[in-house]
C-alpha cells in the first residue's frame, strides 16, 4: 500500500483543521507498521482514508497498482 502526498483537511464554523498535510508513506507485503502521536495529530484520519472510508482533500491511497475509492 502506498499513501502518496496525503492531505486532509476539516471544515470547520471558525476556519479549518489541517489532519494530514503532505504525507506519504509505503508499506510493504508482511511489513508491520505502528502509527504513533498525540492526540489529534491525525493517526485515525490516515487510518480511515487508507480504509476508504474518508475521502482525501489531495494526494491518493493505492493497493496494488489500484487507487483505493472506498472500502472493500
Amino acid at each position: 500500500m502506498t499513501v502518496e502526498h496525503a492531505t486532509k483537511y476539516y471544515k470547520t464554523e471558525t476556519g479549518s483543521v489541517h489532519a494530514l498535510e503532505d504525507l506519504s508513506l509505503e508499506v510493504g507485503r508482511g511489513e508491520f507498521v505502528c502509527i504513533l502521536g498525540p492526540s489529534g495529530c491525525g493517526k485515525s484520519t490516515l487510518l480511515w482514508a487508507m480504509s476508504g472510508l474518508h475521502d482525501l482533500s489531495s494526494g491518493r491511497v493505492v493497493l496494488n497498482g489500484t487507487p483505493v475509492a472506498g472500502p472493500r
